[in-house]
């Protein structure tokens, strides 16, 4: 225990001032609405900070040398300066949830520290130790906003939400209740699979016979690979993201130049700082350009120009059981098994691939399930002006199965005894059991007989909302067109007095 009394005696100080810090953020910020965000923030810089300390002494040669040559083994070494590490850096978030903060910024703190141990026992020096670390914090969130806007540019209608996948540091500053449970087993598997590699990394390493940046050679090159890559991948998605929602895109091997120049500076600068020097112009780095061009050309023309036609698939008629379209222009999923419809939706698919565009106030999703059990899922934007005139959309959307998925269910909700409350200005109307039945059945056979340009009118003026309370809840929107159900209504001439002003 040599070397954990040596590095309580020198960083315990530190981590004092840390806690007293901790403490006061709390006083100050308690009734703060952000106060979560703000205590993953601090916590998870307060663990990087003591990593930065812990590791310090791998990053200076004559304390390295010093501590090399004491009686104790690198294993024993490592665990005992990580378990002082740990201890510091987790002392912050016990503290904010003794005050009443979420019990998940101890996984904050966690994960901050065994990434930035990581990344400091793989670095020579606090620089480049700072930096891996927040290459590996940000990782996660970086490669999951890339690939959904990749797929979303270059793959059109291939597209999943990044915002779902909830795994990595940055995904614990949400609100911690819409965390799913799994994200916890991915994220502790990632905390075992750190430590390991950081012990082993730590044991193979001859820290004492190197002065790189990267201490592990192979590594070095990697790591200029990788981060290269992603940094360029990730201004091509942006820059492609802008010219896709942009009146004004310009053409896309533009783009490609542009993102080629940005390349070139950063695979020269991720060199400059893995060699320690600017002096990196010679044959080696040419050499090393040439093989990193070579594979990002590789890459991109399967990632960006969607080489084998995947987002332009569309199965075939004879190929689908049924499909499922999703949309918020629809109440809730509908499915299709009639033939005339799915063919309707084909060449809706079709048409959206033809005439894409870049942003729409709506998304429709489709979900083909084939006859030989697979399922092919798709996403569009959906732009109301440009695609309400699409012949095959006014079939779907008149069709007797769209209908028929609209219309409640009248049997259950009279079980029930559900009761029709209609709000309008001059107040709340409402109807007892028997009559809210009776206009329920009214509306089912008004759904029955609609227009597609009934069934869509969007007149913020030309329709109320009607409220089916008791079980469950539903919104149902009403407009002059629903001649059957303004019938019944009528009968009741002192409630019709106050809602028959809606259609004014």
């Amino acid at each position: 225990m040599v070397i954990a009394k040596y590095y309580i005696k020198r960083y315990g100080m530190i981590a004092l001032i840390m806690n007293i810090l901790t403490l006061l953020f709390l006083f100050i910020f308690q009734n703060f609405s952000a106060v979560y965000m703000l205590a993953a923030l601090w916590v998870g810089l307060n663990a990087v900070v003591i990593s930065l300390f812990m590791q310090n002494d791998l990053h200076a040669r004559d304390r390295l040398t010093l501590l090399s040559s004491l009686p104790v083994s690198r294993v024993s070494y490592f665990l005992q300066t990580y378990l002082v590490g740990l201890l510091f850096a987790l002392l912050p978030s016990v503290i904010c949830i003794f005050g009443h903060l979420s019990p998940h910024l101890l996984m904050t703190a966690l994960e901050c520290y065994v990434l930035a141990t990581l990344a400091g026992v793989i670095t020579g020096n606090n620089i480049v130790h700072l930096l891996v670390t927040l290459l590996l914090i940000l990782l996660p969130f970086l490669l999951t906003n890339m690939v959904a806007i990749m797929l979303k540019v270059a793959y059109y209608g291939l597209s999943f939400d990044a915002a779902s996948l909830y795994y990595g540091v940055i995904f614990y500053l949400v609100d911690p209740s819409e965390i799913p449970s799994y994200a916890y087993m991915t994220d502790c598997f990632m905390v075992i699979i750190s430590f390991a590699l950081a012990l082993l990394a730590f044991v193979k390493a001859k820290r004492e016979q190197s002065e790189e940046a990267i201490v592990f050679p192979h590594l070095k090159t990697f790591l200029v690979y990788f981060t290269s890559f992603l940094m360029t991948y990730y201004f091509v998605v942006m820059s492609l993201s802008f010219r896709e929602t942009s009146s004004q895109g310009l053409p896309l091997t533009l783009y490609m130049i542009d993102s080629l120049t940005a390349g070139v500076i950063i695979f020269l600068i991720m060199r400059m700082i893995a060699s320690s020097s600017i002096h990196i112009f010679n044959k080696q780095t040419l050499k090393s350009f040439l093989c990193y061009g070579l594979i990002y050309v590789l890459l991109s023309s399967v990632t960006f120009y969607d080489t084998f036609g995947i987002s332009r698939k569309v199965p075939a008629l004879e190929d689908v059981d049924y499909v499922t379209l999703s949309s918020p222009l629809f109440v809730s999923k509908v499915t299709f098994k009639k033939k005339d419809n799915i063919k309707h939706i084909l060449a809706m698919q079709k048409n959206a691939i033809t005439h894409r565009i870049g942003e729409g106030d709506n998304t429709l999703d489709y979900t083909y399930h084939l006859k030989n059990g697979k399922t092919i899922k798709r996403s569009y934007n959906w732009n109301t002006r440009v695609h309400d005139d699409d012949r095959d959309y006014k079939a779907v959307l008149g069709s007797k199965e769209m209908h028929q998925r609209h219309q409640l269910n009248t049997k259950a909700l009279a079980k029930q005894s559900a009761m029709v409350v209609i709000t309008t200005r001059a107040g709340r109307v409402n109807y007892d059991s028997q009559d809210s039945l009776t206009i329920l059945h009214a509306y089912n056979k008004d759904l029955a007989h609609l227009s597609y340009e009934a069934l869509v009118n969007r007149d913020d003026g030309d329709y109320f909302e009607v409220l089916v309370s008791n079980h469950e809840t539903y919104y149902l929107s009403i407009t002059k067109d629903y001649h059957h159900t303004i019938k019944v209504l009528k009968k009741n001439h002192q409630k019709y007095k106050k809602i028959k002003t809606l259609w004014k």
